[in-house]
């Protein structure tokens, strides 16, 4: 087959020649020259407009997909009762945002998952408790107790508690105080919270 070869300069857009007449009745081999650079380009190739709109729609589309992914959220109900004898909103949670939230015995919440950051959701037990340990230079005694509950994404099964990390080296630990349950199926988890049998009672006084 007989193939018309056509050298064209291009001087400005590459997709100019996409525009020209077919005047020639054979297929046509067009030679690209712009500065030194050469290359092959078919006659049929898309104008770079309609490229870059699939490109910009190809990265939506997998931005969607990942948010999807790996959006989920957790549903917190707290059936920690108070000290015997106390009243109080007996927890307080730490959002990765810098807010808290305290919570009644009985109350629960909707929690987005993209408020529990990597050091996961801060969890206190507002009843005053005698530190392990003594005394503590510039630190409360007795103390609220705190925990930080941490999750591995895709399995609401898999938590670490991990102890507190405020003010000095023995703050009391609400890993003593209260139990978690975990239920529900990824991305929707269930957190169940109540006081253990064995929970140290709250103190005046250390």
């Amino acid at each position: 087959m007989f193939i018309k070869r056509v050298c064209i300069n291009v001087p400005t857009s590459i997709d100019t020649i996409t525009r020209l007449p077919p005047q020639i009745g054979a297929p046509i081999s067009i030679v690209i020259v712009q500065g030194s650079h050469k290359g092959t380009k078919p006659s049929n190739f898309p104008p770079a407009g309609v490229v870059s709109i699939f490109v910009v729609l190809f990265v939506f589309v997998l931005v969607a997909l990942f948010a999807c992914v790996a959006a989920w959220n957790l549903k917190l109900v707290n059936n920690v009762a108070p000290c015997p004898g106390r009243n109080y909103p007996t927890l307080k949670l730490f959002y990765s945002d810098n807010s808290q939230q305290n919570l009644d015995e009985g109350q629960s919440v909707l929690v987005d998952g993209g408020r529990i950051g990597a050091m996961g959701l801060g969890i206190q037990e507002n009843g005053m408790y005698c530190r392990c340990c003594g005394n503590e230079g510039g630190c409360t005694n007795p103390d609220n107790a705190g925990m930080q509950l941490v999750f591995n994404q895709g399995d609401c099964g898999s938590i670490q508690l991990n102890n507190p990390f405020y003010c000095g080296a023995h703050p009391p630990n609400a890993k003593d105080v209260v139990d978690v349950s975990m239920g529900g199926s990824w991305p929707s988890c269930v957190a169940t919270l109540t006081r253990k049998g064995n929970a140290p009672g709250c103190s005046s006084s250390c």
